[in-house]
């Protein structure tokens, strides 16, 4: 079938896809989905997933940079996304859910874009420096209900005020915005002196957002309890990336074979990427703010406190409140 054929077929199949898959792309295209169905399966073995949705995301997620379809400027993975939105699913018998799986899948493919996923399918079809990276925060998990389970255990509570959050309010998307432009900033800061000035204007601002919003002390503990959990995991997956791109660590040598592996040389764009993001979860619903300004904390820690580290387990202490302390000391 070719790409006029596709067009003038009112319903597509699986069949169908797989061979516009071998037609538009090529032989080394065919083998690589295939390739990466394959460690879907081996990584998916004991989890619940939609194998039809993530099947059809693997054979499109790279119909973007085929010749045919892609378009200058634009990121072959939206506009795989784009290409299976307008030219595909609609003429595929599948449920919506499966369709929004789909293409949020294919969008958020790429390893080294790390905007927060909802469906384990998009998690699945990351590269292999991806699923290491998740398998860092993911352990990260099981250290913090090891070290500190009653922390972990109060951290997955405070989720219950989440529904009530006030997230499509305009003048508290406002102040966000302003509290993540000055916590991005703030990472940028080329010396001591300017990273303690950015850093007591980012906790001023959050100081005053809080009350002019009018968050109940509920919803104050889930900003601060989320970034406890999950943004300390990712700040763990991003600085085992950043150990491993810059020092003279290798990998094991069966990765060798891996064409899915980078080898780690994508911390450069992932850091970048992720700086990017902060300054756009402003009118982000849910909680996938707090997986960046509680990473971004704690690299800030990093600078201002060593041995932060020792202290983040402690009953009641958050990453703000360290930050605080690192801003006034002597």
């Amino acid at each position: 079938m070719t790409t006029s054929e596709l067009e003038l077929k009112p319903q597509l199949t699986l069949a169908d896809i797989i061979e516009l898959t071998r037609t538009e792309g090529d032989a080394w295209k065919l083998s690589h989905v295939r390739r990466v169905l394959k460690l879907i399966g081996l990584i998916g073995a004991e989890m619940v997933y939609d194998e039809t949705a993530v099947t059809i995301a693997t054979y499109l997620h790279d119909w973007g940079a085929y010749p045919r379809f892609q378009q200058a400027g634009v990121d072959h993975a939206l506009r795989s996304r784009q290409v299976a939105e307008s030219l595909i699913l609609p003429r595929m018998e599948l449920p919506e859910t499966a369709v929004a799986t789909i293409l949020e899948t294919i969008e958020y493919h790429d390893y080294r874009d790390f905007h927060p996923v909802q469906s384990t399918e998009a998690v699945l079809l990351r590269g292999s420096d991806g699923y290491i990276s998740l398998l860092a925060h993911e352990s990260f998990h099981a250290f913090q209900g090891t070290a500190a389970p009653e922390r972990l255990a109060t951290a997955e509570r405070a989720l219950a005020a989440e529904a009530a959050y006030p997230w499509q309010d305009a003048g508290l998307q406002a102040d966000w915005q302003t509290e993540l432009d000055l916590l991005a900033a703030t990472l940028a800061a080329e010396s001591e002196a300017e990273t303690i000035a950015l850093t007591t204007q980012f906790l001023s601002q959050r100081q005053q957002r809080r009350p002019e919003a009018g968050l109940t002390d509920a919803q104050i503990d889930f900003e601060r309890q989320r970034e406890w959990l999950e943004g300390l995991a990712r700040y763990v997956e991003l600085e085992i990336w950043r150990q491993a791109a810059q020092s003279d660590y290798r990998p094991i040598p069966a990765l060798a074979d891996d064409g899915d592996f980078g080898e780690y040389t994508g911390f450069d764009r992932r850091w970048s990427q992720e700086v990017d993001q902060i300054r756009r979860m402003a009118n982000d619903e849910g909680e996938g703010r707090f997986y960046y300004t509680g990473m971004a904390q704690a690299v800030l820690l990093d600078r201002l406190m060593p041995g932060w580290k020792q202290a983040i387990f402690a009953d009641g202490v958050f990453l703000e409140d360290l930050l605080a302390t690192a801003v006034t000391k002597p």
